[in-house]
């Protein structure tokens, strides 16, 4: 009998409770030995270790399987390790290059692919039922609220893209519930395909196949194409949009307009913020006044300011507009903070700051309670990370399933992985379940302290950290540092503003709280020895001037009627005897 010993070689991945039940001879029930194994049967990233009966007498070969095994027959660890692939954002490739330096067997290409194909359609499906669910729940929540349904949209690509350049080949777009904050909706565009380029590529005919090409037109046009589908789909679930928060693309506006003429528009405050910042950006190419760093970032905040700040109504925001020029300018009334301290002088740049707030103004009624998309940012974030920018997965339907991961990690949490197990018919997996209600747990504790607003204010006399991110000429920006102190908080303008400085002889700066950070070690507190020197000062000019010598005397309004008053034995002293 012919004993192969490769299944010596390297390291498995085991099941133990499967390994202990299934070790007994599947003649006459005799325990078995792993020393006693013949070959080993690789399949997937399982196996069947053939292993002989020690009884002389039946001498029957056992396959003895190394973990769980499936109603179809594969191992339940070669599924469990492509959702894991799937969740993690990782591809054949990565798994191989892992699995080759834990010294583990891998299963091969084929076998891969079959099981990616099974289970991201299962991905998929899951996906579609639970953007249906927060539909439903979008719905009820505004009706109850006596709200218009409101949705904001975002699209991402997965390739790096400057703005000017049009020609990604996938794209993916989402809209999401203003309410719930869950993805109500999404779709995936892609012009490429490997299969039917492979068969193109030898000129034969494309064999039928479930091909993941359903672009053919721009890279620029996917986006206003899929808003449009996933209006359709959410109107056709009953869940009409009255509202939607898109991005300053008015081609995709224009599109949405055609089939839904009564849907309603928000700006982004996002993209809003990009647009003035762009706009500001422009102008410093002419006008050397915004060159320094924290000009156009204070003007941006003016802006902001003014939107946010009166939005209740246009006549507010044309007014709020309208003060940021006089203000940067010098007339700025009771603000004192002006970019680097002073304010601009340039008539040209005010003419031209005027022409930028006056088309602004032109469009006071969209600026009105500015939508927001920065829900849908974090998403495309987290499809980032899943199928990197670096990594193309849009020939093939790994990127649906990607794709279908993260909407299924935004609406349910990680809890969904357990899910996937589920309709995977494999168990839920112990450790799978804890991990992720662990994750869970750590992601609302997140969210409930950014929402919190229990914040310390600062006092009087308080040592603080300022970020201040210069950049110093000739010094990478990786080793420059953006933290400076400590300072001294010498007055506190509100809960929110800190007037501070660094030193005694330094200037005093007005500064945000969102850029202080408190300081803990030793320092030299000049404002304390400041202030005791000054007390100390006062305190002896004080002692001193009560030992000259002073006559006493009431003034007209304290002076009183001596003339009853008795004087019979009473002994005179001069204010120099009190003394």
């Amino acid at each position: 009998m012919v004993i192969d010993s490769n299944w010596q070689v390297g390291r498995r991945i085991v099941e133990l409770g499967v390994l202990a039940e299934k070790m007994y001879c599947c003649r006459c029930n005799v325990p078995l030995h792993l020393h006693d194994t013949l070959h080993e049967r690789t399949t997937g990233f399982g196996s069947y270790l053939q292993i002989i009966c020690t009884n002389q007498e039946c001498r029957t070969v056992t396959d003895v399987p190394t973990g769980k095994v499936g109603p179809t027959g594969s191992f339940d660890i070669s599924a469990n390790i492509v959702i894991g692939m799937i969740h993690a954002g990782l591809g054949y490739a990565q798994i191989r290059n892992f699995l080759t330096e834990c010294n583990l067997p891998v299963m091969s290409k084929s076998c891969f692919q079959k099981h990616e194909k099974k289970i991201g359609k299962i991905f998929v499906s899951a996906a579609e039922e639970s953007c249906k669910n927060a539909q439903q729940l979008e719905k009820e929540i505004s009706a109850d609220k006596e709200l218009e349904l409101e949705v904001s949209f975002d699209a991402g690509w997965q390739k790096r893209g400057s703005g000017f350049n049009y020609n990604n080949l996938t794209g993916h777009a989402s809209t999401i519930g203003k309410q719930t904050g869950k993805v109500t909706c999404y779709d995936i565009r892609s012009k490429s395909c490997k299969f039917c380029e492979h068969h193109e590529g030898k000129k034969e005919a494309v064999p039928s196949h479930d091909c993941c090409r359903n672009w053919y037109g721009s890279s620029k046009s996917m986006k206003p194409d899929m808003a449009v589908s996933m209006a359709h789909k959410i109107n056709d679930n009953e869940c009409a949009i009255d509202v939607i928060h898109p991005d300053n693309d008015s081609t995709t506006m224009l599109k949405l307009k055609l089939d839904f003429e009564n849907l309603k528009k928000k700006d982004d405050q996002n993209h809003t913020t990009k647009g003035i910042t762009k706009s500001l950006i422009e102008l410093s190419k002419r006008h050397k006044e915004l060159k320094p760093g924290e000009v156009i970032p204070y003007l941006n905040r003016c802006f902001m300011y003014a939107i946010t700040q009166n939005s209740s109504s246009e006549l507010q925001i044309d007014e709020g507009l309208s003060r940021i020029v006089p203000h940067v300018f010098g007339d700025h009334g009771v603000y004192k903070s002006l970019p680097n301290g002073k304010p601009l002088i340039s008539e040209d740049l005010r003419r031209d700051l005027e022409n930028l707030i006056e088309k602004y103004k032109s469009k006071a009624s969209s600026l009105r309670n500015l939508g927001s998309a920065q829900a849908n940012e974090s998403f495309n974030h987290s499809v980032a990370t899943k199928a990197p920018k670096s990594k193309h997965y849009g020939g093939s339907q790994s990127l649906a399933s990607i794709v279908s991961s993260a909407v299924l990690q935004k609406n349910e949490g990680y809890n969904y992985l357990e899910q996937m197990n589920e309709a995977a018919l494999l168990s839920p997996g112990e450790y799978t379940k804890s991990i992720a209600k662990k994750l869970d747990t750590e992601k609302l504790k997140r969210r409930i302290k950014r929402q919190s607003l229990n914040f310390k204010p600062y006092s009087v006399g308080d040592a603080v950290w300022l970020n201040d991110p210069k950049r110093k000429v000739g010094i990478s920006p990786k080793l420059q540092c953006n933290w400076d102190g400590p300072y001294l908080i010498i007055n506190s303008i509100s809960d929110l503003v800190y007037r501070i400085q660094k030193s005694e002889s330094s200037k005093p700066r007005v500064i945000h709280y969102n850029r202080l950070h408190p300081y803990h070690g030793d320092f030299d507190n000049w404002l304390i020895k400041t202030v005791i020197q000054k007390d100390t000062e006062s305190h002896a000019t004080a002692i001193e001037e009560n030992n000259i010598e002073s006559d006493i005397e009431l003034s007209e309004n304290e002076q009183c009627d001596m003339s009853n008053f008795p004087t019979d034995n009473i002994e005179y002293v001069t204010v120099a005897d009190i003394v």
